[in-house]
């Protein structure tokens, strides 16, 4: 196995569209997630034991912000889905979600359960800080080998 791909973490339909202004320097091009893959299986997603949308198709412009933390979940769960079954399997993948626990919810929480998801990020340089995008582990960037004192 090697590093996740797009469609291993966004799901089989993300793609990546041109640029809105193929002229203007600044303009980028877009990642397009379509909401179908965070569906259950059952439904024609991707999203395995019933933890997927049931509808996908019935959210719009005006509901997104109801589901926007169900989405960032569901590509959690597309991607755990398709990354090594262990954590130092594949040196290549840069980016592991292991389960972390639960527990119950205290004060002002008390009905939810509190679902902890340890999102691993392997890079190649520097400890001092935030992972740099461009060094993770299996970056096609690559990356410095880090210094003697940054080694742990």
């Amino acid at each position: 196995m090697a590093k996740l791909a797009l469609k291993k973490i966004f799901g089989d339909l993300a793609e990546l569209l041109p640029p809105s202004n193929p002229q203007d320097a600044n303009s980028s091009p877009i990642l397009a997630i379509n909401l179908q893959s965070l569906a259950n299986l059952s439904q024609g997603g991707q999203i395995q034991d019933g933890l997927g949308f049931t509808n996908p198709s019935s959210i719009n412009s005006d509901n997104i912000d109801d589901y926007a933390e169900s989405i960032l979940v569901g590509l959690l769960i597309i991607a755990s889905q398709n990354q090594a079954a262990a954590i130092y399997d594949d040196p290549e993948q840069g980016l592991f979600i292991s389960d972390g626990g639960k527990r119950f919810g205290q004060s002002t929480r008390t009905e939810q359960i509190w679902r902890v998801l340890n999102v691993n990020i392997f890079s190649n340089t520097d400890i001092q800080s935030f992972p740099d995008l461009q060094n993770l582990a299996g970056s096609s960037d690559g990356g410095e080998e880090p210094s003697s004192d940054q080694q742990l």
